[in-house]
């Protein structure tokens, strides 16, 4: 999560949609009192390299204040007046591909065996924290101003380049990128139970984002 006072936005971080890697780029636009929650240690030399780093998420005592993945209506509790100003925008990606995606992460580099990949799509399908719209809604009501598309994010930086202050000609790293060893997409490894649990489980960022089933 990133909430900046000097650019006047907050950045929801998703699951599984290119967050950590919108994030490190964001994070270099950061200054002063803007909050930059940590990532990953294997991640933070690479935000390190575009200028970025963690910064204020924590309060005078050491305790942690802000943190990954963490929710809008938290986040508004935390900061009421830049939550009323700040552009506020995240990241959506179709549940089919976050539900693999995460699979292949948790299975790590040297993981991916066929039926260790079976066994862990069905224990991401039955966690359910693929899902997304909890972070960015409250109440159910969507609570920020733009959900960017997953497939079309270079474009959406592109257009909210200067507005987040960053450099025109900017591309997005790859962070937590490797792990997936099966290119195939995720509609065609899924079985059809599989598909349908997701569906039900998934039924609003379907309906938001238009995905097709």
């Amino acid at each position: 999560m990133i909430a900046s006072f000097s650019r006047n936005f907050i950045f929801i971080k998703p699951r599984k949609a290119a967050g950590t890697s919108l994030e490190i780029v964001l994070s270099a636009a950061c200054s002063g009192r803007d909050v930059c929650t940590p990532i990953s240690p294997a991640d933070e030399p690479l935000r390190a390299s575009h200028g970025g780093r963690a910064r204020n998420h924590r309060d005078w005592l050491g305790r942690r204040r802000f943190y990954n993945h963490m929710p809008a209506a938290e986040v508004e509790r935390r900061l009421p007046e830049l939550w009323r100003s700040a552009f506020r925008f995240t990241v959506e990606r179709h549940p089919y591909e976050k539900v693999l995606s995460l699979a292949w992460f948790r299975a790590g580099p040297n993981g991916g065996s066929g039926k260790d990949i079976a066994a862990r799509i069905e224990s991401e399908i039955a966690r359910r924290d693929y899902l997304n719209h909890p972070l960015y809604t409250i109440g159910g009501r969507i609570a920020v101003d733009e959900v960017w598309e997953y497939d079309r994010l270079a474009d959406h930086v592109r257009s909210a380049g200067e507005r987040l202050g960053l450099a025109p000609d900017i591309s997005l790293p790859r962070a937590k990128s490797g792990f997936r060893k099966d290119p195939r997409p995720a509609a065609e490894v899924l079985t059809q139970g599989q598909r349908r649990r997701i569906r039900d489980d998934a039924a609003f960022e379907f309906e938001l984002m238009g995905y097709e089933p």
